[in-house]
């Protein structure tokens, strides 16, 4: 098809569908034409991917690229395209409407500079995300056939003997009789003269009538920090909530989160059109791609330059397991073994040596994997994540934007197919979706734990808080400061496929809600790292010997 009646073409299909598109986007819609087979297919496809993503009439030249990049992740062809490394800008907003009593998924522009409103909004969506989520469950989940069980109970029981308690706003707990038991969903918060306990109506106060030294029957596993969202039984007596035991909003598998939705919500971002999921699966079940995570390569500790040379020559020696072709390495900081100083000003001599050193840095990793495995170094895709001793634009705050690209011109000399992430990261490979976070989070929930752990392995109990919270850091603003405009990368709703938690512990790997937990351990101290297979999920925690 000529160039005119392509461009006729694509104007024609806009307009039906009441799209108006610019010069820009015009261009990059025949760009991408011009590379498909049935190119009047493939418009209808890309069109419907622009009316998803923004919903406006006009489309600009961003909006047409961000369709191409949705539409490129459904072809049929293989390489690095079925590796998608997910952009803050491209994570969907997730809002509350009252209007439709649902959520709403927004793209578009962000801004850094968010109105108090919108920080406020990051609690209460996440509030009504796991209240939505928790009358779901089988404790609260109730049949047209319940009856009352007791009226002074409130507890209804159903056709299979099953109670179900009903779940109280805290506005509505004054007046109630004190012999009354209630459960509230709430969010448990310490100030100076006590703990309170606030939702989206009021706030109260909370008096703990149970054994908080690690009493099973009055507390389930967990860390309930300041912050956490808490389901909690007790009853209302003067102007105070007697709080007889407490628990975490339990998580839900991810295929039952998805099955909930009335329609469709891309809550991760980038997600291919529903009509292409059976090819997508169909393809992945197919795919060889395998992906390598290691944390911490500290090329200034001795010994982690000679450890990635073996790892590296070990996987070029064995291209059936390991094709360069179909192979993605992930390197997540700290790349410095001592943090980054940013100086007083932008233009002083520290700073610049601080920049240096930071290069210098990466780039001899860079020169070991070329050494080391050339075909790796040339086929393979390498993402780069900062960790908390890196350099990153919003360090200090949630989510960690890449590193500058000026920082990795020498690297992209070495290594082409060079990407860098955000800090959690987002990555989706066809039809599975990967998170990754480098960061101590159990520590920092420890801080500031407000009642004593349950006797569980730490990587148990961390990992039933971060899905039961559905957030990889649900702590108060001012211990976590969270950007609102990028608060979805923080999210874990629903559930991903695998969720890499990379802190100061051993490695380990778990599942929990069919999810899989794993912190692939630090390169450099230990060796270790994880092997991932996305096509079936499997894994496999390894370690290369000093």
């Amino acid at each position: 098809m000529e160039s005119k009646a392509r461009k006729r073409l694509i104007l024609r299909k806009a307009q039906l569908r009441g799209c108006i598109l610019d010069a820009k986007a015009l261009q990059i819609t025949e760009d991408y034409l011009k590379t498909c087979e049935g190119e009047e297919d493939t418009l209808g496809t890309l069109l419907e991917l622009i009316a998803e993503g923004e919903g406006g009439s006009k489309v600009t030249g961003d909006m047409a690229k961000a369709a191409v990049d949705r539409a490129s992740a459904g072809k049929g062809g293989e390489g690095h395209d079925v590796l998608q490394i997910l952009k803050l800008s491209e994570m969907p907003t997730i809002k509350w409407s009252d209007r439709i009593q649902g959520f709403t998924a927004e793209t578009g522009e962000k801004h850094l500079v968010a109105p108090p409103s919108e920080k406020v909004g990051i609690i209460t969506n996440r509030f009504y995300m796991l209240r939505q989520r928790l009358l779901r469950s089988v404790a609260f989940k109730r049949t047209h056939h319940s009856i009352y069980k007791d009226k002074s109970t409130a507890i209804k029981i159903d056709e299979t003997g099953d109670e179900h308690p009903p779940l109280y706003k805290l506005a509505s707990l004054e007046g109630t009789p004190s012999s009354l038991v209630m459960t509230v969903l709430a969010r448990l918060v310490k100030e100076e003269d006590g703990l309170l306990l606030e939702d989206d109506t009021t706030s109260v106060r909370v008096s703990l009538e149970f054994d908080i030294a690690g009493n099973e029957e009055s507390y389930t596993p967990g860390i309930f920090h300041d912050g956490a969202m808490v389901v909690a039984i007790g009853k209302w007596v003067g102007d105070v909530f007697k709080c007889d035991g407490m628990g975490s909003p339990p998580a839900e598998p991810r295929l039952s989160t998805i099955g909930s939705l009335a329609t469709f919500i891309d809550f991760f971002g980038l997600a291919p059109p529903q009509n292409q999921m059976a090819a997508l699966l169909e393809r992945e079940r197919a795919s060889s791609h395998v992906v390598l995570i290691l944390s911490g390569v500290q090329p200034e500790k001795p010994g982690t330059l000679l450890r990635l040379t073996s790892l590296l020559k070990g996987v070029a020696s064995d291209p059936a397991s390991f094709p360069s072709t179909h192979l993605t390495i992930v390197l997540a900081g700290n790349f410095l073994s001592t943090p980054f100083m940013y100086g007083d000003t932008l233009s002083s001599e520290p700073l610049m040596r601080e920049r240096q050193r930071f290069v210098r840095t990466v780039e001899q990793i860079a020169d070991c994997v070329a050494g080391a495995a050339p075909d790796v170094a040339k086929n393979a895709q390498f993402v780069f994540v900062p960790g908390p001793n890196d350099p990153g634009i919003g360090a200090g705050s949630y989510p960690v934007h890449p590193f500058p690209d000026v920082m990795f011109n020498g690297v992209r000399k070495k290594l082409p197919n060079t990407e860098l992430a955000s800090n959690p990261a987002r990555m989706r490979f066809l039809t599975k979706e990967m998170v990754l976070f480098r960061e101590d989070v159990y520590g920092k929930l420890m801080n500031h734990c407000l009642l004593p752990p349950l006797q569980e392995p730490s990587d148990v109990t961390l990992i039933k808080t971060l899905a039961d919270q559905a957030h990889l850091l649900p702590l108060p603003p001012r211990f976590a400061p969270i950007s609102p405009a990028f608060n979805a990368a923080m999210q874990l709703y629903p559930l991903p496929n695998i969720v890499i938690l990379i802190d100061r512990e051993k490695p380990w790997a778990s599942s929990y809600k069919d999810c899989l937990f794993v912190n692939p351990g630090c390169f450099s101290r230990t060796g270790s790292f994880l092997t991932y297979r996305p096509s079936d999920g499997a894994h496999q925690l390894n370690a290369v010997p000093a």
